[in-house]
């Protein structure tokens, strides 16, 4: 497409597909859902240097229905109508920024197809709607679609659960006694197996997959130095670590836990560690020892939530009035 206006051509739609990438599932972010996404790598073939928003723009639309740039950063584009923000926190031009604390989950993995050829990402018109942020090295820069001629372009197929996590077996109403603060409680138990791909977050796979059987569901914090206050796991009261067969006994453990230390220590089963070890393993059952896994590497994990928000009473069998 070309426009004539003022006696001066404008090749708004002189772009053609470079490569593809399709059916890729993203989880949610920043207030965007788990989404499927297509992504095309475009090359802008003209000579305007002076409008890359809407060269952009209107070379996404060329391959059809639905198809838009790809937003840099959410302070530019995150509710811009003409592009489509994926949920990044921080920029997708900028090298640094392709981790996981800036990144929807499984993005990471395309961290190389997505920054080749100096790619570069929608900013609107923050920075001019001449130029567009590009990747440069492993920072960023500002370029003119006739400096740094790639661009991406998506669209959304559909959502899905994001789930990557499956159910493996339950235990319920397991009757625990007071130790190390933690008061006797009622619990439940599911072992879950991690069915993606991601061997960099173990903490978070396992947050969210603990979170997908309902509300109050967290992984089982290994440790007391590593996560007795933490909010995202949930603390049973032993002194030790849940991993390390060594430590399955009732000098180490709330009473009646040892009754379950087969069934709580098979296939490799891993405990939530946080950010000790690094947030990117937690510490697995290995012999009767532990080890330091990735989610690929051992793929069980332990999650619980407290069943009843009484005080079970293990003397005399009811559940006590005072609230736990």
């Amino acid at each position: 497409m070309r426009l004539q206006i003022t006696g001066t051509w404008k090749d708004y739609g002189a772009s053609v597909h470079h490569r593809t990438w399709t059916n890729v599932k993203l989880l949610a972010k920043h207030g965007v859902p788990a989404r499927i996404y297509d992504f095309k790598e475009m090359r802008y073939t003209g000579n305007n240097g002076n409008d890359y928003s809407q060269s952009s723009i209107r070379g996404c639309r060329t391959i059809g229905s639905g198809w838009k740039p790809v937003c840099d950063h959410p302070n530019y584009c995150r509710n811009d109508g003409n592009s489509i923000y994926l949920g990044n926190t921080g920029h997708m031009s900028h090298g640094s920024h392709w981790n996981n604390n800036y990144l929807p989950g499984r993005l990471l993995r395309h961290k190389n197809a997505f920054r080749q050829d100096h790619m570069c990402y929608y900013t609107g018109r923050h920075g001019g709607n001449h130029q567009d942020l590009c990747a440069w090295g492993n920072g960023h820069a500002w370029k003119r679609a006739t400096q740094a001629r790639y661009y991406m372009c998506a669209r959304v197929k559909g959502t899905w659960s994001g789930k990557t996590s499956a159910l493996k077996r339950s235990w319920n109403n397991i009757k625990l006694g007071a130790r190390n603060g933690v008061p006797a409680r009622i619990y439940s138990f599911k072992e879950m197996r991690y069915t993606g791909n991601n061997a960099n977050d173990y903490s978070g796979s396992s947050i969210r997959g603990c979170a997908q059987n309902g509300a109050g569901w967290k992984p089982v914090c290994d440790h007391p130095s590593y996560c007795k206050n933490d909010g995202k796991s949930i603390y049973l009261g032993q002194q030790h670590h849940m991993a390390y067969g060594g430590y399955w006994s009732n000098s180490h453990m709330p009473r009646y836990l040892v009754n379950y230390k087969g069934a709580f220590r098979q296939d490799h089963m891993c405990y939530y560690t946080a950010h000790h070890g690094g947030n990117n393993r937690d510490l697995c059952a290995w012999g009767n020892s532990h080890a330091w896994k990735h989610a690929t590497q051992a793929r069980y994990y332990m999650c619980a939530k407290v069943s009843v928000s009484r005080c079970y009473c293990p003397l005399c069998g009811v559940l006590a009035l005072r609230l736990c």
